[in-house]
């Protein structure tokens, strides 16, 4: 089947950062071969420094902790020498439990449980006093450069949120639209689709 010409980018939670990263990367570097049409978000952790960073060291509950163990899991297979080993990241018991869960085989139904009601806690205070006291620690480098929220975008984008969400923070939405907006380039729409779901 011919493909048409029009390429919509849309995804939900890490998906939705990834539409609007690869919308970025296509914009920046592959003007000519890619022609995007509009991109769609829906509760996207668009500003992983400050939104991800605050829950990691705030002593407040929240639900997305195994999202933070996820991204953190991954900073250390992506960027060598960040972290010396999952110690480097998450305090004990959870160095040694949550670590071989994410091996593609478990869900956060799987997680969940194991996972304490307050994320902060499974990191290593020396941990969260860097990412407080230091801005150019290498994680809070790492997660800056992550951030998918101050470019120009040239085609329409849509970012749907919940403003009741206990597992993305809806700050992530709404600190990408004032930052998307204020850059120009295409419309930006906001869209809160509930209170409480």
């Amino acid at each position: 089947t011919p493909l048409h010409q029009q390429l919509f980018l849309i995804g939900s939670s890490a998906g939705a950062h990834t539409a609007l990263a690869t919308s970025r990367m296509i914009q920046e570097e592959y003007p000519d071969e890619f022609d995007v049409a509009a991109i769609g978000g829906i509760s996207g952790p668009y500003a992983i420094h400050p939104v991800l960073r605050d829950i990691m060291v705030e002593e407040e509950p929240n639900n997305g902790g195994a999202d933070l163990v996820d991204m953190l899991i991954g900073y250390h297979a992506t960027y060598p020498g960040l972290f010396a080993s999952p110690a480097s990241f998450l305090a004990p018991p959870y160095s040694t439990i949550l670590p071989p869960l994410y091996n593609g085989q478990y869900d956060v139904v799987d997680i969940f449980p194991l996972l304490p009601a307050v994320p902060a806690d499974m990191f290593p205070l020396a941990l969260r006093q860097q990412l407080l006291n230091q801005p150019n620690a290498p994680l809070n480098q790492k997660m800056r450069e992550n951030n998918v929220f101050n470019w120009t975008p040239q085609s329409p984008m849509r970012l749907c949120y919940c403003s009741s969400d206990p597992m993305v923070p809806p700050e992530n939405s709404l600190i990408a639209y004032d930052s998307l907006t204020a850059n120009g380039g295409a419309p930006v729409e906001l869209l809160n689709l509930s209170s409480n779901a």
